[in-house]
C-alpha cells in the first residue's frame, strides 16, 4: 500500500479517535484508541480501585421479555441492573455478593427498548459496570441474547475502568449494529491498566455489525486482554465508513503484555471493507497473540458485493506478535494476504497449519511488509489398517491432517479441539474399488475422519479416496483370497494317504476343513471332527499343514480331497479336488493332522512329526521360513 501501509497503525488511530471533548451520559465513552486511550491511562491512577474479592453470587433470569422496572419477574436487563448495583431491581432476587453469574436458561431474550449512546443499561445495549459479571447460557443452540434496536448487544465496562473482567459463557450473541466510531457491532470491551480480561468460552458472535468502527462482533481496546475459547464468530461485518476493520474481531492492546488467546473456535463467513488492512476474521494491532485448533474459513476483506478490495482475508496483524499453529485457513478473499497480512511493526510465525491442500500455503495466501513465517505445514495422510484386505474382510480408513511436508507427523492431541469440520458435512471417503464403503465420517473430528472399507469377492489392488477441503488422497491396498495357498497334494504313503496344504497368506482366515469323497464330483464325508485351526489368522505369515487320512480307506481305490478355508466372517471357499490312489495297508493307524518344518521353497515338505491319539485331529504346526 506504499505510504498508506507504512503508516498503518497512525492512520487507524486518525480514523479511531474520538474528540477529547466528546461529552456523553456518562463523561467519558470508549477510550481505547489513540490519544482519549492515553488520557485514560494517565487518569487511572484516579479511578476508584477494584473491589476487594468476594464470593461469588447468582441472579436467575425467568423471563425473555425485556422488561425494566417494577414487576415480578426477572428480566436479562434487570439482572444487568442488579449485577451492577449489587442489589434487587425489579424481580430479580440475589443470591450471594458481587461479582455475579447471571444464568440464563434457554430461550431468546431479545433487547426490544430503545435508545443509544448511554451507558446506564436502561436502554438499547446491555452495560455490565462491575468486573467479574458473567452472562451463562444453556448452550449457544439454546439460549440467544438479540438485539433488535440500533445498538450493540453489549457493552463490558463501559467507563473503561482499571482491572475490569467480564465473561459470556454458552450463549449466542446476535443482531447488534453500531453506527459510532467505537465499533464493536455484537460486543464491546476496555480495560485502562491491562489488568483485566474478557472470557468468550462456548459463545456463538454472529450476524452483527459495525457500520463506522472496528469489530463486527467484536471491539477490545484499550489495554484489556481479551479471551476466547470454543465459540464461533461468524457472518459479522465491520464497514461503510471511517475504521472498518476486524470484521469478526478487532483487538487493539496499547499496553504492554496485551493478550490475545484464540483457542478450539471457528471464524467464518466475516467481512471488512476497508481498502487498506482490513482483517476480513481478525484484526490484531499490538500485545502478544495466540491462535490454537481455530478455523478461518470464507472470511473477506471485500465490499458489499464480495469483491476483494482489502488485505488480510482472514487475518490482518499490524503490531506485536502472532502465533498461529494447528489451525485451518480455507476460503479467505482478499487483494493480498488471503491468509494472513502483516505489517511492519510486527511478527507472525503461522508453522503447523492446514491450508487446504497438501502442498501448502499459496501465493498471495501470506503476504505483507513483512512475511508471515510458515515453513512446515500439515498434510493430509489416508491409511488403510490393516493394510491388507482379504475378499470379504474389512479394514479401517482413517484421513487425518497430521502429516508435515517436513516429515514425521504431528501428535493426535496436538488438534484435539479443533472443532469439528465442514459445516455442513461433506462426503469425506469416496470412490470405493473392489469393495464398498460404510460408517464413513462426514466431518473431521480432532482433526481425524474413519470409515469401513469392506472388500468384494475379486481379489485385485483395492483403493479408496479421502477428501479434505481442497486435497484428496487415494490409499490403495491388496485384496487377496482369505487364504493364499502355495500348494495343495495328496500322496498314498505306507498305510494312509498323506494330504499336504502350504499356505501364503492367512489374512481373515479362522481355519480349515478336509473332505474327501470317491469321485471328483464332491466329497462325501468330512474328515476333521471340529475346525482346523489357523496357525496365523489375520496375518501375512504362511503355515505348512499335513494329515494323514487312514479311514476305512480300500485298497486300489483313487480318492479325492477338498479343502475348505473358513473366514473369520463365515464365508468358505473351497480348493481342490486333489486325489491319490491308495495301496495295500502295511498297519492299522488312527489318522492325524501333523505339521512339518518347511524347507527353503513352498515344494519342499517335512515328514510328519506328530500322530494323533483319538479319533479327532490334532494339529502341530511350525510357521514357514523366510
Amino acid at each position: 500500500m506504499g505510504t498508506e501501509e507504512d503508516n498503518t497503525v497512525n492512520d487507524k488511530l486518525r480514523r479511531m479517535q474520538p474528540s477529547l471533548t466528546e461529552t456523553r451520559s456518562s463523561q467519558t465513552r470508549r477510550a481505547w484508541l489513540g490519544s482519549l486511550a492515553a488520557a485514560l491511562l494517565l487518569a487511572a491512577g484516579l479511578l476508584a480501585p477494584a473491589a476487594p474479592a468476594r464470593a461469588a453470587g447468582t441472579i436467575t433470569v425467568n423471563t425473555t421479555a425485556d422488561d425494566y422496572g417494577p414487576g415480578g419477574t426477572c428480566s436479562l436487563r434487570e439482572a444487568v441492573r442488579t449485577a451492577n448495583d449489587g442489589a434487587n431491581f425489579g424481580g430479580c432476587a440475589l443470591s450471594g455478593t458481587q461479582p455475579f453469574t447471571i444464568n440464563l436458561p434457554a430461550g431468546t431474550y431479545q433487547l426490544t427498548i430503545a435508545g443509544n449512546n448511554n451507558d446506564d443499561n436502561a436502554t438499547g445495549d446491555l452495560d455490565i459496570r462491575v468486573s467479574g459479571t458473567t452472562i451463562a447460557g444453556a448452550g449457544a443452540a439454546n439460549t440467544t441474547i438479540q438485539q433488535t434496536t440500533n445498538d450493540r448487544v453489549i457493552d463490558f465496562n463501559p467507563q473503561v475502568g482499571s482491572s475490569f473482567s467480564g465473561g459470556l459463557s454458552n450463549l449466542r450473541v446476535t443482531g447488534g449494529s453500531v453506527d459510532i466510531n467505537y465499533g464493536g457491532g455484537g460486543i464491546i470491551y476496555g480495560d485502562a491498566n491491562g489488568g483485566g480480561t474478557l472470557t468468550l468460552n462456548g459463545v456463538t458472535v454472529e450476524n452483527n455489525t459495525a457500520t463506522q468502527g472496528p469489530g463486527g462482533g467484536i471491539a477490545s481496546g484499550a489495554c484489556g486482554n481479551l479471551t476466547i475459547i470454543n465459540s464461533t464468530i461468524s457472518n459479522n461485518t465491520a464497514g461503510s465508513a471511517i475504521a472498518k476493520t476486524g470484521g469478526g474481531v478487532d483487538y487493539l492492546s496499547q499496553c504492554a503484555g496485551g493478550q490475545l488467546n484464540i483457542s478450539n473456535s471457528t471464524f467464518s463467513g466475516n467481512r471488512a471493507t476497508y481498502t487498506g488492512d482490513a482483517g476480513g476474521g481478525l484484526h490484531i494491532s499490538g500485545g502478544v497473540a495466540t491462535i490454537q485448533r481455530s478455523h478461518f474459513v470464507n472470511n473477506r476483506a471485500a465490499n458489499a458485493s464480495l469483491m476483494a478490495t482489502g488485505l488480510g482475508g482472514a487475518i490482518a496483524h499490524l503490531g506485536g506478535t502472532l502465533n498461529v499453529s494447528f489451525s485451518r485457513f480455507v476460503g479467505n478473499v482478499g487483494t493480498n494476504g488471503s491468509g494472513i497480512w502483516q505489517t511492519n511493526g510486527g511478527a507472525t510465525t503461522a508453522d503447523d497449519n492446514w491450508w487446504g491442500i497438501n502442498s501448502g500455503p499459496g501465493a498471495g495466501v501470506l503476504a505483507g511488509n513483512v512475511l508471515p513465517t510458515a515453513t512446515r505445514w500439515l498434510q493430509l495422510r489416508h491409511s488403510a489398517s490393516p493394510a491388507v484386505v482379504a475378499i470379504n474382510t474389512s479394514t479401517t480408513l482413517t484421513a487425518d491432517l497430521l502429516g508435515r511436508n517436513t516429515g514425521g507427523p504431528a501428535a493426535p492431541a496436538s488438534l484435539s479441539g479443533l472443532p469439528p469440520f465442514q459445516q455442513p458435512p461433506v462426503t469425506i471417503f469416496s470412490n470405493p474399488v473392489l469393495g464398498t464403503l460404510s460408517g464413513a465420517a462426514t466431518q473431521f473430528v480432532n482433526g481425524q475422519a474413519t470409515a469401513t472399507y469392506t472388500a468384494g469377492p475379486t481379489v485385485g489392488v483395492g483403493s479408496a479416496d479421502a477428501t479434505a477441503d481442497n486435497q484428496t488422497v487415494t490409499v490403495t491396498f491388496n485384496v487377496p483370497l482369505a487364504v493364499l495357498l502355495a500348494n495343495f497334494s495328496a500322496e498314498a504313503q505306507g498305510d494312509g494317504v498323506l494330504v499336504r496344504w502350504e499356505t501364503v497368506s492367512e489374512i481373515g482366515n479362522l481355519g480349515f476343513n478336509l473332505w474327501r469323497g470317491v469321485s471328483p464330483d464332491g466329497p462325501d464325508t468330512q474328515l476333521n471332527a471340529s475346525l482346523i485351526p489357523s496357525q496365523g489368522p489375520g496375518g501375512t505369515q504362511g503355515y505348512s499343514y499335513q494329515w494323514i487320512d487312514q479311514t476305512n480307506l480300500l485298497p486300489g481305490a483313487t480318492y479325492f480331497y477338498w479343502l475348505e478355508d473358513v473366514e473369520i466372517n463365515g464365508a468358505v471357499t473351497r480348493h481342490g479336488p486333489v486325489s491319490a490312489t491308495f495301496g495295500a495297508p502295511t498297519a492299522v493307524r488312527l489318522s492325524a493332522l501333523s505339521a512339518g518344518a518347511v524347507a527353503a521353497g513352498p515344494a519342499a515338505w517335512g515328514l510328519p512329526a506328530l500322530l494323533a491319539a483319538s479319533a479327532a485331529a490334532a494339529a502341530l504346526l511350525r510357521r514357514r521360513r523366510r
